[in-house]
């Protein structure tokens, strides 16, 4: 086996080495014997190879016309259609002819259905049931028509395929119409059978309508006839519930019209077959029914007002028989004076006036007093004896009643007084109240006056010397004192008329008929009044209420005003005491925009120390100052209950006792006296706030300019002394690189002298042989010529 060579190096030459003579011979040798096997093996490669592609020639045309007869056969059978429509059972036959189907069976059913009664479920069944069938088929669509996406398959070697998708179209088509002609024919149906159903339910509707009529109206005239059952007489209650019952007769009577002329109509439209005559008769005799109730009704109706009439005729000559025939008052027994009092005028008497209505009142009642025992006990206790029982005891009675009645107005005039002097105190009470309104709105307006002045930036000899805080004190808690005292005091002066129970309530004037043929106890008799003595405490009992609210509404608003009045005072001593730390904060304002433009303008490292000193002292000298005025806005601060704290926490703290001081509630004083300090100590914090910023930014900033000099100055002497160092290190560099490149100058140099040799002395070995090759042996000649080819070849 022949081993190459490895691949000599870049700088190596190889040198031509003659082969020896029995390696040459047997390379000649080799090369015949390969020569003659190869054309013996050769021909009989390429023989076999011929028969063996003839027997796969013939068996290929044998496969190829039997794969020919198979497409031809599937082309002919199968390819003309999808896997789908012969792999998987037809569908859609079934599906065209069941539309068919049921099209059919839902017209014969509407058609043997008209010929029954209607009723509400085979109505809805009939207008569904074509719908779904419409649906479908409008889903499905018209296999003929141009848009439709009916499958259509063509192909050039099946040129039946056109022919037979027309016709097969066309048949569908048809089919399709023909089913939807059903459908709407049995649509159409089905909206006559419903029309039917809602003619046959509206008589229905109607016929009951005309059986709740006739129960009401027979109800009507079992009352209008025998009258209303109860315990107090049917008469009573028949006549307080007939105008009720005529409204109802109305009511049921305008119903029945309605129903008159609904009914004739709605038996018009069910002549058709499926409604039976005994249905339309039925109703029409249930109408007939309803309007001969209706006339009856109407007849007792008018019966009933004719007896109204009569009756109401018979009252009124009853009731002057009964005025004609009462029992009247005996002028002589009582000498023509009056039983009662007669009522007061409805202007209030004077006091004197009213003493004299008293008193001739008593002088009256005495008189009648002495009268009724001089002229009905004395007479009565001698005829007692002498009289029968019923009428003894008849006189008996009306003298006892008599006796009672003169009790209770006696009673009455003591009522009267009793209602005299609550209206007396009233008038007192309401004289006080307005004295108190005057001398608590006087106060007000002074209070108010005041404020305006210390808000108005009035000044001491402007105000009203005389009008002084201790006299305003003074009035202020005077009114306060005297106003509560009378708000207290109301509930013990004011005497309640309605107490008097033994007054009772009293429903007309009683006269001696009365008297005389009162059958009830004499305890029962009652005295009418023209008012009601509880409703005079609830008007008194209002106005007290009344007068305690206003007056209680005025004593808030006077504090409130009080309130105002200090509240605007400390105002007035914040504003100058703000006023005082404003000034000292422009001024360190001013001083510090001095320092920033004088820092704007430097820049050696000494004068920035000299600022830094100018700032820190500038800082500390204001400091102090806004320190000293802060403390005058400390002391309002504790007037105004505030603890006492920090600068910033106390201008909060102010700031909040301000907000929840007493009267501060009041728009007009929350934007007067809240809203302008608020804004102002917010500006002033503001402005602390900004000053102290602006302090120590400018600090910030020179400690920054000062840091950042000496850093400009540590990286100047660091950039130089890397800048020596990287010059030091090049330098070094170029010494390094110029001695590599000089050794690797010589190292070559001496590679090169080395090299020269070597092919010198190669050359003249070279030389050497050939010069023994030729003069010694031709043979080796020729060896040495083939082996100086192979290495060219080689080469």
């Amino acid at each position: 086996m022949f081993t190459p060579h490895p691949k000599p190096p870049d700088s190596y030459t190889p040198s031509y080495t003659k082969p020896k003579k029995r390696q040459l011979m047997g390379w000649l040798q080799l090369s015949s014997t390969w020569a003659t096997t190869v054309d013996h093996t050769g021909q009989k490669h390429w023989t076999g190879v011929r028969l063996a592609w003839e027997e796969h020639r013939i068996s290929s045309w044998v496969n190829h016309r039997k794969i020919i007869a198979d497409l031809q056969t599937f082309l002919e059978s199968r390819a003309q259609w999808s896997p789908s429509i012969y792999d998987n059972p037809p569908k859609a036959d079934p599906a065209f002819d069941d539309d068919h189907r049921r099209g059919s069976t839902l017209r014969e059913e509407i058609e043997g259905a008209t010929l029954q009664y209607p009723t509400a479920r085979k109505s809805s069944a009939f207008i569904t049931r074509p719908e779904a069938l419409s649906k479908r088929l409008r889903l499905r669509g018209d296999p003929a028509s141009s848009n439709s996406t009916f499958p259509r398959p063509t192909h050039p070697l099946f040129p039946q395929q056109s022919v037979f998708n027309e016709s097969l179209t066309q048949t569908l088509s048809f089919e399709i119409k023909t089913t939807t002609e059903l459908v709407r024919n049995a649509e159409s149906l089905a909206m006559k059978y419903r029309v039917s159903y809602d003619a046959v339910s509206h008589v229905e509707t109607l016929n009951e309508a005309v059986l709740a009529l006739t129960v009401v109206f027979e109800s009507i005239l079992v009352r209008l006839e025998n009258g209303i059952s109860s315990s107090e007489g049917r008469h009573s209650v028949f006549i307080a519930l007939l105008p009720s019952l005529l409204d109802e007769l109305a009511r049921a009577d305008q119903a029945t019209s309605d129903l008159v002329r609904q009914v004739p109509a709605a038996l018009l439209h069910v002549d058709f077959p499926g409604v039976d005559q005994e249905f339309k008769s039925n109703a029409s005799a249930k109408l007939l029914g309803l309007i001969a109730l209706r006339e009856r009704a109407q007849w007792e109706n008018e019966v009933m007002g004719l007896v109204s009439r009569d009756l109401e005729v018979v009252r009124c000559e009853v009731a002057d028989e009964m005025d004609r025939r009462r029992w009247r008052q005996d002028t002589t027994s009582v000498n023509g004076a009056p039983l009662t009092p007669e009522s007061p005028s409805a202007v209030p008497l004077p006091t004197h006036s009213f003493q004299r209505f008293i008193e001739q009142l008593e002088l009256q009642m005495s008189q009648l007093g002495a009268r009724m025992d001089k002229g009905v006990d004395d007479p009565l206790a001698s005829l007692l004896e002498t009289l029968e029982t019923p009428l003894k005891e008849h006189l008996s009675h009306s003298a006892r009643n008599l006796k009672s009645h003169f009790a209770r107005v006696k009673r009455i005039t003591d009522l009267l007084q009793s209602i005299h002097k609550q209206t007396s105190t009233m008038d007192v009470i309401r004289e006080e109240f307005n004295a108190l309104q005057l001398r608590i709105h006087d106060v007000i307006i002074r209070y108010e006056s005041k404020t305006e002045d210390v808000l108005g930036n009035k000044s001491v000899d402007e105000q009203v010397v005389s009008d002084t805080d201790e006299a305003m004190s003074s009035d202020f808690s005077a009114a306060r004192s005297d106003a509560m005292v009378f708000v207290n005091s109301l509930t013990q002066r004011v005497p309640l008329v309605g107490l008097l129970s033994q007054v009772p309530s009293v429903r007309r004037s009683f006269s001696m008929i009365d008297l005389a043929s009162a059958t009830h106890a004499s305890s029962e008799f009652t005295i009418e009044l023209a008012f009601d003595l509880h409703a005079i405490d609830d008007a008194v009992r209002a106005d007290c209420n009344s007068y305690t609210m206003r007056l209680n509404g005025q004593v808030h608003n006077l504090e409130q005003k009080s309130d105002i009045y200090h509240l605007s005072r400390i105002a007035k001593e914040l504003d100058a005491s703000t006023s005082v730390l404003l000034t000292e904060v422009d001024h360190a304002v001013v001083q510090i925009s001095t320092l920033r433009d004088t820092f704007d303008r430097l820049g050696a490292t000494e004068s920035l120390e000299k600022l830094v000193f100018d700032i820190d002292q500038a800082s500390s000298t204001h400091r102090n100052r806004l320190n000293r005025s802060l403390s005058i806005t400390r002391e309002i601060s504790r007037r105004l209950e505030s603890a006492p704290g920090i600068l910033d926490s106390n201008v909060h703290e102010r700031v909040r006792r301000l907000e929840s001081a007493p009267g501060i509630l009041d728009s007009n004083v929350h934007e007067r006296v809240l809203l302008p300090r608020t804004k102002g100590i917010g500006e002033l914090e503001g402005r602390i706030t900004s000053w102290e910023a602006s302090n120590e930014s400018l600090c910030a900033r020179v400690v920054a300019a000062q840091e950042a000099e000496v850093l400009r100055l540590k990286q100047e002497k660091e950039a130089e002394a890397a800048h020596l160092a990287a010059e030091r290190d090049r330098i070094a560099r170029e010494e390094a690189e110029r001695a590599q490149l000089e050794k690797a100058r010589q190292e070559k140099e001496e590679r090169q002298r080395l090299e020269e040799a070597r092919l010198a002395e190669e050359a003249r070995l070279r030389q050497e042989e050939e010069e023994r090759a030729i003069s010694g042996n031709p043979g080796q000649a020729v060896e040495f010529n083939i082996d100086v080819h192979v290495q060219s070849q080689r080469t």
